[in-house]
């Protein structure tokens, strides 16, 4: 039997383009709050995904050396990188949970999978004019 780390979402935002789910798994919260740092040193703006305030570009720059300053195109595919591993992984959980019937594991899974869409989706509204046609297709 498979244990998954969940942690809640924020449960006010629901329906329409982006509909937000309320767990995800502890590692796709981790890994977006990764990618929103890094978007926010790449882009010097948020990329929209979350009205809460981040860190800084101060505070991200002089913080810890996790966030590098990257070209937007480098950005690019190291999201896309990060999420096709991620979803590959989230696809065999999923057909664990259901193979088992794990509904915590399968309810934290699927929402990781809807936090991961939305992300991408936020990225690719802001990306669509600035990067290169082929690092946008591959987002």
């Amino acid at each position: 039997m498979q244990t998954v780390l969940r942690e809640a979402l924020c449960i006010r935002v629901s329906g329409g383009k982006l509909d937000f789910p309320r767990h995800a798994s502890f590692a796709a919260i981790k890994i977006v709050m990764w990618w929103e740092a890094e978007f926010l040193i790449t882009f010097k703006r948020p990329s929209g995904l979350s009205t809460v305030k981040c860190k800084t570009i101060t505070e991200l720059e002089t913080g810890d050396g996790v966030v590098k300053n990257v070209l937007p195109s480098e950005f690019i595919l190291m999201v896309v990188d990060t999420a096709d591993q991620l979803l590959e992984h989230l696809h065999t959980l999923i057909q664990e949970c259901l193979d088992h019937a794990d509904l915590t594991v399968l309810t934290a899974t699927l929402g990781a999978a809807a936090l991961i869409r939305n992300c991408l989706w936020c990225y690719n509204q802001y990306v669509k004019n600035i990067v290169s046609v082929g690092s946008r297709y591959s987002l």
